[in-house]
């Protein structure tokens, strides 16, 4: 069988594998639920922990500074906040991270299903017979399988922020704790890059694998170290300022444009459609 190429990536085949992905997501109730639910979830425990700050106070601190100045970019008011605000703000910011990092997991069922499971039900030959480039087919697949995660997430940072903003309103002075620069950023930016960036990893491990049951095994090895990976270029804009999101940003795409071309040059149509490899 040739192998179909496209120097030309067309919209309308990427759709195409997104729709018929997206609906198949959609009717799987179990992933479907752990997408929207484990999220929330966090969303809402998360900031409950914060509570004990509450019970906090000044005085409990000492008189010393406690914080170090090494997060002030945090907060453009940070020389004005007591100890007690800046431990709650860096708090809040560092559980903020903490929940981007749920959307790499959740997506890891769909991603390893999502080539290697259609082998499973001898529904591949059907997707590699039609025109589609290599290319369009990685990216409808792993767009599918990120785009309700991305979402499900939004929703769930937004309860994040609502919650910690209630519960930190009296301990920063009436003031919102949350939404920042930080926040933004990651919000719209770095969240949605390095969800993209974890699914197009696990669809192209799923290319390789027998089945589904093994994709899944080394998708989750590799969710560790990806997460630890991730977590440092994500972080260090926290300590040193919070504009360097956008080289995080820009790290990220490039991570994705290498995984993506690595995904397509080592896609193979005739393995997958070989009996047992």
């Amino acid at each position: 069988m040739a192998k179909r190429t496209s120097k030309k990536l067309r919209k309308e085949k990427i759709f195409l594998i997104f729709k018929k992905e997206f609906q198949e997501l959609l009717r799987n109730k179990e992933i479907l639920a752990t997408i929207v639910i484990m999220p929330i979830i966090f969303a809402v425990l998360v900031p409950i922990s914060m509570v004990t700050l509450q019970f906090t106070d000044q005085e409990d601190l000492g008189e010393e500074n406690q914080l170090s100045d090494i997060f002030k970019n945090i907060a453009p008011n940070w020389d004005e906040l007591n100890d007690l605000q800046r431990i709650s703000l860096l708090q809040a910011n560092m559980y903020l991270a903490f929940l981007i990092m749920i959307p790499m997991t959740v997506p890891m069922a769909t991603s390893g299903d999502s080539i290697a499971g259609e082998k499973e039900r001898q529904t591949i030959e059907s997707l590699l017979a039609a025109p589609i480039s290599e290319t369009e087919l990685f990216l409808g697949k792993a767009l599918a399988a990120s785009s309700l995660s991305i979402a499900i997430s939004w929703v769930a940072e937004i309860i994040y922020i609502i919650f910690t903003d209630v519960i930190l309103y009296d301990i920063m002075g009436g003031k919102l704790a949350l939404p920042n620069t930080f926040a933004f950023l990651m919000f719209f930016l770095l969240m949605p890059t390095q969800t993209l960036l974890s699914t197009l990893i696990m669809t192209a491990i799923s290319s390789r694998s027998k089945g589904s049951r093994e994709a899944m095994q080394k998708c989750c090895l590799l969710a560790t170290p990806l997460i630890l990976f991730v977590s440092a270029i994500v972080f260090i804009p926290l300590i040193i300022h919070p504009l360097l999101c956008l080289v995080s940003e820009g790290i990220l795409i490039m991570l994705t444009l290498v995984i993506l071309k690595a995904a397509v040059k080592g896609f193979n149509r005739e393995k997958l459609l070989s009996v047992g490899s």
